[in-house]
């Protein structure tokens, strides 16, 4: 379709459809690490009621992916009658201070980004 330039005041104006992209979809497999969602060969640990404190701390100082993958799971994760699970390095990570700092700055600087 060739559009002609000469005469562009007599064309009518086309509507461009710009797609939305699709959500994907949040689902947590509560048989896999809580965090990562992969089956490495690491060994999968049983979260302690004091760790699953410190793992919601985290999700909120963090606000990333994981959080929002989670953040509708609060009641699963804090029953105690329910197992959770994770990788200790994923674990580590996602909870260490350095890290927690790190992604506040960089949810900081995005802020930044957006609305400055």
């Amino acid at each position: 379709m060739e559009l002609s330039t000469s005469n562009a005041e007599e064309e009518e104006p086309c509507e461009l459809y710009i797609p939305v992209a699709k959500k994907a979809r949040l689902v947590t497999s509560f048989n896999e690490c809580i965090i990562c969602q992969n089956d490495r060969k690491e060994k999968l640990r049983t979260a302690k009621e004091s760790s699953i404190k410190t793992l919601l701390a985290a999700l909120e100082r963090r606000r990333d992916e994981t959080y929002r993958r989670l953040v509708t799971e609060k009641e699963y994760l804090q029953d105690k009658d329910n197992t959770i699970y994770w990788h200790s390095t994923c674990y580590s990570a996602y909870t260490s201070e350095q890290n927690l700092r790190y992604a506040e700055v960089q949810q900081g600087n995005f802020r930044d980004l957006v609305f400055n």
